[in-house]
């Protein structure tokens, strides 16, 4: 190892999936407990015999759109960089800027490879087999080529986690040998000469301590019994107190698993909350009841199919700026601020095409168009149009040769309009691909351009100095235009065209905040008339939509502070609103005049025509973040997109197995003391802080009582010692006891669900949504918006069966021999 004064030893380069992190995290941890054997250390005076600090990005920073500056120091202060390869690494290209950045710096001499799965060409990045190298040709000209190397690399692959980490005992040895600059036969042979001189200093201690142990066991044969016991009392304090750290892990990794339930990452959590009901880290977890909880929540047991909720994420390299849904509803384009652009399949969680910077010039507004089938129009390099198949996997097809700015497509990508470097509109059927024609005049200055269903375009740009805003209507039937219209001192932000219409959304230019407009215009496309005008006070306007049905009667249009409909007839204003949160996304539903639009803190909000006035979905979407940039409404569930965030989460209203519809019952609720009657009882039994008793109830015995405060914490209090004997706090409200089972369980209704307790009165699950409780089929109730579903409760080997999907192999080993085990 050099004597370069660097800040870490060893950088480790790794994809944040499971197995990658595994043998990064146990590599680290082997690096820096390893001890250079005192045999070569004598060898090496004055040189560095001992690894002191090992950088990992997942531990010791958080994960940014680009390298920024601590990763570039890391990368810059660390001696070596330790790549982890596997077949998903790859795919990184965060992993790829690392290795590049790190053999700009360093160069390749102090670059190692650590192969975990796969074989060396499917798993080794182009980064480490080869290096490019300047060739002058015959011609005196220059080019780059691509010359192999073989790097150096550890193998540590195995069919399991235990075959890995043996593996990795050698395999470190030859990492170390590179890093020190030491033969790695002698450091393997140093090293077991120590191991073995190490055991036989145990043997001989061990025989010598036996002897002692011997001698004195003859002089003290009298008291051996004595003895006995007490050891025997010694080791039963320490496998109690081992049982009671294993506890402790658990519960710990419960907490971690709802952690990440409530960050939206679900798949995560279940395998979080795996390892709290089974090992981690070849640590076998005791049951807790947290674990049963943590299991149940992030499998989602009891849903019933009518809320959405988290079902799994997807991230990039660097922040999400934009994001956008092809017409299947299944697919979705994202952009991010590494230049990258990833077109994403939903439904099969597949990666269809990823674009970096240099491969392309496409942009989130003008770049791309979706055509019908979900293909994809973007801009390459050299600003040509190419067409993407989702199908094929393919570049299939390319449009036009002219120089092109931006692109414009009709909503199901029936037409596809290209302004070119002529300054006119290129039409192309979007179906077949056919060049249908071009616009009949230069286009100067394009601000906005819209396609309706009827094949008629509307495209704007600014006029008269920059201050009033044109717009020209084109038929592309015929490649002739209709008609044009001037409106005065506005920035065009929305055109829809509708039938023989075109709606316009528009800010008003003003320097005075008190004159602030927006305003929403009516157009007859074929004379350019305008035939209504709404204009209304206030901070610039955010969006309009159209209905979708066939009685249309008003649109939408939102402000960063209000919604109101908009008569399309005559322009009068309808049902408004004022909003609390800014308004992000907006539908229009396809049977009848309503609308739903997302606001930036997750809340949904339908407005109707019908009933003129609106309706809050908020309990039908179980949003984890509230900053929000940008929702999709897919086929497949709900695309949340966060302010300053890499990923994306998707959300989906999935029934669970378990829950099945059921008639309608009339379900007794369990007697319960409230408010008044409840302070009387507390204060009749001594209950502490009697007088901020909410609700009270007792058990079958009328021995223990169950109280709610005011304060969401819930006591159960034992009347018989007079003693509290539970206390759970930002607990809702409790409305009564429905019994126990055979296994001592207690079984509580609250204001939103049903609870379990443990015979010892410690939580172990809520049932979300249950109204009702059938002891004698073990069957709870559980109420929908419009429905009633029945459900098992569950127990725990119930739960790690159905988290079975989600194990490795040797998880699914180890719980089946827990069940054969009881």
């Amino acid at each position: 190892m050099s004597d370069n004064n660097f800040h870490y030893d060893a950088f480790i380069s790794y994809r944040h999936s499971e197995a990658d992190k595994f043998v990064a995290e146990n590599l680290h941890k082997k690096l820096e407990a390893f001890k250079m054997p005192s045999a070569l250390e004598k060898k090496r005076p004055g040189l560095k015999n001992k690894i002191e600090r090992v950088f990992r990005d997942k531990e010791e920073l958080p994960l940014t759109s680009d390298l920024n500056d601590p990763i570039m120091n890391a990368l810059h202060n660390s001696d070596w960089l330790i790549v982890i390869c596997s077949p998903r690494l790859r795919e990184s290209l965060w992993c790829k800027k690392e290795i590049e950045t790190f053999v700009s710096l360093h160069g390749r001499e102090h670059l190692l490879a650590v192969l975990i799965e796969g074989e060396p060409s499917e798993s080794f990045p182009d980064e480490l087999l080869f290096k490019t190298e300047t060739k002058t040709l015959p011609d005196g000209s220059v080019e780059e080529v691509k010359i192999p190397i073989e790097p150096l690399a550890a193998d540590v692959r195995g069919a399991n986690k235990k075959e890995i980490l043996k593996a990795m005992d050698t395999e470190v040895l030859r990492i170390l040998a590179a890093m020190f600059g030491v033969n790695y036969d002698d450091l393997r042979q140093r090293h077991r000469e120590r191991q073995q001189k190490r055991i036989m200093r145990w043997v001989i201690a061990g025989g010598i301590a036996c002897l002692l142990f011997g001698i004195f066991c003859a002089g003290v044969a009298l008291k051996l019994n004595q003895k006995n016991r007490e050891i025997s009392l010694l080791t039963d304090t320490i496998l109690d107190q081992n049982e009671q750290m294993k506890a402790v892990q658990a519960v710990n990794l419960a907490q971690d698993a709802l952690g990440y339930l409530n960050e939206g990452d679900r798949e995560v959590a279940i395998q979080t909350a795996i390892a709290a009901s089974t090992w981690d880290e070849y640590l076998t977890m005791p049951y807790t009841p947290e674990a049963q909880y943590a299991l149940a929540e992030c499998l989602g047991v009891y849903n019933t199919g009518e809320i959405y909720k988290a079902c799994f994420q997807f991230e990039t390299m660097g922040i999400i700026t934009h994001i956008d849904a092809a017409p299947n509803a299944k697919t979705v384009i994202l952009f991010d601020d590494s230049g990258t652009v990833t077109l994403f399949d939903v439904k099969t969680r597949e990666v269809l095409l990823e674009l970096h910077k240099d491969e392309h010039l496409i942009s989130a507004e003008g770049g791309y168009a979706f055509l019908p089938d979900s293909r994809l129009a973007f801009l390459n390099e050299s600003s040509r149009v190419c067409i993407f198949n989702p199908e094929t996997k393919e570049i299939d097809a390319k449009l036009s040769e002219k120089y092109v700015f931006n692109i414009c497509s009709d909503e199901q990508g029936k037409y596809i309009a290209l302004y070119s470097d002529l300054f006119t509109y290129e039409v192309y059927d979007g179906e077949t691909l056919e060049y249908i024609g071009s616009t009949p005049y230069y286009v100067g200055g394009d601000d906005y351009s819209a396609i309706g269903p009827n094949g008629i375009m509307a495209y704007s740009y600014f006029y008269n100095g920059r201050t009033d805003s044109k717009v020209h209507f084109i038929d592309f039937n015929n490649m002739q235009e209709l008609s044009s219209v001037v409106l005065e001192n506005i920035q065009i932000r929305e055109i829809v065209v509708d039938g023989n219409r075109a709606y316009i959304f528009a800010s008003h230019f003003s320097t005075v905040i008190a004159e602030t407009k927006c305003a929403v215009y009516a157009v007859d496309i074929n004379t350019g008339e305008v035939l209504w005008e709404n204009v209304q006070y206030g901070y610039t306007g955010e969006f309009m939509i159209l209905p979708k049905c066939e009685e249309k009667e008003e649109l939408l249009v939102l402000t960063d502070q209000t919604a109101r409909l908009v008569d399309m007839e005559n322009g009068e204003n309808g049902l408004q609103i004022s909003l609390d949160s800014f308004p992000v996304t907006a539908y229009a539903f396809n049977d009848d005049n309503s609308f739903e639009f997302f606001c930036e803190d997750g809340t949904i909000i339908m407005l109707t025509t019908e009933m003129d006035y609106d309706i809050p979905l908020t309990s039908m979407f179980d949003c984890k973040t509230k900053g929000n940039l940008d929702y999709l409404v897919l086929e497949t569930g709900i695309v949340v997109l966060p302010q300053l965030s890499n990923q994306i989460t998707v959300y989906d209203a999935v029934k669970s197995e378990g829950v099945v519809l059921c008639e309608q019952k009339e379900i007794e609720v369990p007697f319960c003391y409230y408010d008044e009657q409840a302070k009387e009882v507390a204060m009749e039994y001594g209950l502490d802080r009697a007088e901020y008793v909410k609700t009270l109830f007792f058990d079958e015995s009328e021995q223990t009582i169950y109280a709610s405060y005011w304060n969401n914490e819930f006591m159960i209090y034992d009347c018989v010692n007079d003693m509290v004997i539970g206390l759970i706090e930002d607990c809702e409200t409790m409305w009564g006891y429905w019994g126990t089972d055979s296994e001592g369980r207690i079984y509580l209704q609250g204001s939103t669900g049903g609870y379990i307790l443990s015979h010892d009165n410690r939580f172990v699950m809520r049932i979300p949504n249950m109204v009702g409780l059938d002891m004698q089929q073990n069957k709870a109730y559980l109420t929908g918006h419009v429905y009633m579903y029945e459900a098992p409760i569950y127990s725990f080997s119930e739960l790690l069966d159905m988290a079975t999907p989600y194990m490795d192999e040797e998880t699914k080993e180890y719980v089946e021999a827990m069940n054969t085990d009881g």
